[in-house]
């Protein structure tokens, strides 16, 4: 779903900022979208890395308190309670 929706948005966001730069078109409709669906963007993109940023550190956290915690251990617990789970409900 990203694919569908994120590479033609990416694509016109870029667009928009070309046209508003070379002086094409500055003003409009299309101009606006285009930089606010750029801002959002970046938006979207600082959300992201300040969230793996935060996840990366939790787990140096974990790792440091507890020497035996395994992030892959953590998942493949995780991914048997998801089944088990999903076993239970059919």
């Amino acid at each position: 779903m990203i694919e569908r929706f994120g590479y033609p948005l990416i694509l016109f966001s870029m667009l928009t900022i070309v046209l508003y730069e070379t002086n094409i078109l500055t003003t409009g409709i299309i101009i606006t979208l285009g930089l606010n669906i750029a801002m959002l963007l970046v938006l979207f993109q600082l959300i992201a890395l300040l969230y793996g940023f935060t996840k990366s550190l939790a787990t140096l956290y974990k790792m440091e308190c507890y020497p035996l915690y395994s992030p892959i251990r953590d998942v493949a617990i995780t991914e048997q309670q998801k089944s088990i789970k999903k076993e239970n409900e059919m």
